[in-house]
């Protein structure tokens, strides 16, 4: 099963998801480690960079505005990882996933979260609290769930034994209802 929401478009409106980001990014620690995470991973992928940045967030509650940015911008991560799923026009096709490993970035808002009372002062990329951008690939997978698999993307495989198992234990799960 599959659905969508489709927000109403604000190009280059203030309400914006491109205009409010750098507001929400200066307001929310996870906003900004998303952003630095993204613009790296992003970098040579213009449509990926620019994925949902008419997106009109002024009907939004402020207190959601955060998360709707985070998303976003982890959309972004998830076409940069996975460039097959996003055309040089921006529209975006899942079906090649059908046949290749898909690839998961890293949710920077959960490590954050996670290694914020970290004593080193990390959140989990081996760079220290004040920076926000990860420091190599091979950091970034193993908080994906510590995939032996990387790319240059820094995303884990989807064919990493962690996900099998944590599918299996949803199966049986079910199954046991």
């Amino acid at each position: 099963m599959f659905g969508i929401i489709n927000p109403p478009n604000a190009y280059m409106q203030p309400s914006s998801a491109s205009m409010m980001m750098p507001s929400l990014a200066g307001q929310y620690p996870s906003v900004q480690a998303a952003m630095s995470y993204t613009s790296n991973i992003t970098a040579n992928q213009s449509s990926a960079a620019s994925w949902g940045m008419n997106m009109d967030m002024s009907g939004m509650p402020n207190w959601a505005q955060q998360y709707a940015a985070t998303n976003i911008l982890y959309t972004r991560a998830f076409l940069a990882a996975n460039p097959e799923t996003v055309s040089n026009d921006g529209a975006v096709d899942l079906s090649p996933l059908a046949g290749t490993a898909t690839m998961f970035p890293t949710d920077v808002a959960a490590a954050m979260s996670n290694n914020a009372d970290n004593s080193t002062g990390s959140y989990g990329y081996g760079s220290p609290a004040t920076s926000s951008t990860p420091s190599s690939a091979s950091a970034s997978a193993s908080a994906v769930g510590g995939s032996s698999k990387s790319s240059s993307s820094g995303a884990g495989a989807l064919s990493s034994p962690r996900v099998a198992v944590a599918l299996v234990a949803v199966a049986a799960a079910f199954f046991a209802l």
